[in-house]
């Protein structure tokens, strides 16, 4: 697992962050942290409520900028399946055993991609919580989906 870098640190900055912001709203609206070649950062909401029309649209944006990594943060679902399925696998969010998540997708040029995730806690009295952050060992896995490579690789350096 890709540790002590500056993805890993800006996944836990994203982590601190979101716990304010889940703290004060109850809810994380999907949005990118974006850091620049000059170093320079930014936090920009997803561009679109369509989640294909919002890949395709922060892609482009990575085309022509001068962008060194990025974090993605969004609710999200997931499920437990096991190893060597009997059944066909359904998707998270229709899954009986969901778990409600806050997902952070993160993506480097030079080291590719990273992701944590923490629980959202709802307990039956009171308010919910985000439990603690958890990196994803992703360590050779075989990663497909709208949110894997946004960032271009075939380009020269871009300097700012």
């Amino acid at each position: 697992m890709i540790t002590d870098t500056p993805l890993h640190d800006l996944i836990k900055h994203a982590s601190q962050a979101t716990d304010k912001l889940y703290g004060e709203s109850g809810k994380i609206l999907p949005m990118y942290h974006i850091v620049m070649h000059d170093g320079s950062h930014s936090i920009v909401s997803s561009p679109h409520h369509d989640k294909d029309a919002a890949t395709t649209m922060m892609r482009a944006y990575f085309e022509i900028t001068p962008t060194r990594r990025y974090v993605f943060v969004a609710e999200a679902w997931t499920a437990e399946y096991p190893q060597e399925p009997t059944q066909p696998i359904i998707m998270p969010s229709q899954h009986p055993d969901r778990i409600e998540i806050i997902m952070f997708l993160g993506e480097d040029r030079d080291i590719g991609m990273l992701s944590a995730s923490r629980r959202i806690i709802r307990p039956p009295n009171g308010k919910p919580h985000l439990g603690p952050l958890e990196f994803n060992d992703i360590t050779g896995a075989t990663m497909e989906g709208r949110m894997i490579g946004l960032l271009p690789r075939d380009h020269k350096e871009m300097h700012s």
